[in-house]
């Protein structure tokens, strides 16, 4: 078995894995279950494959584009873009708090912070991100 990646995130490990596998290629992990991983002491989780399958693992790892959790302005192709919300400042506020402790959405209204162009986006529209 070669490595052909490390990753630092066992769920991307995992997804990178059962993706390989559909394709019908030969792989497995390693060093996912290790108390060494947890304290950051063997660099994260290897991907392995079989010496006849690492070519071609590599090459679909390598055609992969990871997708954004960002929104993309349709206008200037920025990704400093701001939410836009029809609230009160005080539940803006206690949302822009909550909001800290989750990851971003990609659907909704945004307003472009580089050219100002506002667009909206929602959730069964097909994303240039993917």
């Amino acid at each position: 078995m070669k490595e052909i990646a490390r990753f630092h995130d066992q769920a991307e490990a995992h997804l990178a894995l059962h993706w390989l596998r559909s394709e019908g290629l030969n792989v497995s992990l390693a060093d996912y279950q290790s108390s060494a991983y947890v304290f950051g002491g063997n660099g994260g989780i290897r991907l392995l494959a079989s010496s006849r399958d690492a070519y071609q693992a590599k090459t679909l790892l390598a055609q992969r584009k990871p997708r954004s959790k960002f929104p993309t302005c349709p206008n200037c192709g920025s990704r400093k873009a701001r939410r836009i919300r029809d609230t009160t400042p005080l539940l803006a506020a206690l949302a822009d708090f909550v909001a800290i402790f989750q990851e971003p959405s990609r659907y909704g209204s945004f307003e472009c912070k580089s050219c100002g162009q506002t667009w909206e986006t929602i959730k069964d529209e097909p994303s240039d991100d993917v």
